[in-house]
């Protein structure tokens, strides 16, 4: 089985001065649909490990992408866990990387053997898993070519393409 770990900032939402973590932020409909073909031509589910899942539950991370997302293409259980650790007295909780979460999620679905993660950052990843990111850029996000370099890491990984 297979799974797409989604950002979205630098993926597949648009930039937008003073935008921040907004629902009404612009999402690139163009960038959200090729990950909805990589999922489809993949046979694969998404899980949001967006810091979007901090703030927003399941119902309004789908309304934010609209339409144009198909829902059952989620996993039902739709995101990384959020891990963190008890700070010291006079220090500020912090977020565990967001590679741990996905060691995490996949420690819990062990089903899910082949996996992609799409990101626009690499240093809250683990370097073991960089065969398994295909690194955006925050202005161009999910261009065709990582579309195509994605769907070759499912393939390459074992998954076959339907």
């Amino acid at each position: 089985m297979k799974v797409i770990f989604l950002d979205f900032d630098g993926v597949v939402r648009i930039p937008v001065p003073s935008g921040g973590m907004k629902p009404e932020a612009e999402f690139c409909s163009e960038r959200i649909q090729r990950v909805v073909r990589l999922a489809e031509i993949c046979n694969a589910l998404i899980v949001i490990s967006s810091d979007w899942r901090l703030r927003y539950d399941q119902s309004e991370i789908t309304k934010v992408l609209g339409k144009r997302f198909p829902t059952e293409l989620l996993h039902k259980h739709w995101a990384t866990p959020v891990l963190a650790y008890e700070a010291e007295a006079g220090e500020k909780s912090r977020i565990v990387p967001r590679g741990a979460e996905i060691v995490a999620w996949l420690a819990e679905h062990p089903e899910f053997k082949d996996f992609v993660i799409l990101d626009d950052m690499h240093s809250r990843l683990f370097p073991t898993m960089t065969d398994r990111l295909v690194k955006c850029q925050l202005l161009d996000g999910f261009t065709n070519e990582r579309f195509t370099t994605a769907c070759k890491m499912l393939v390459r990984s074992g998954a076959e393409v339907e």
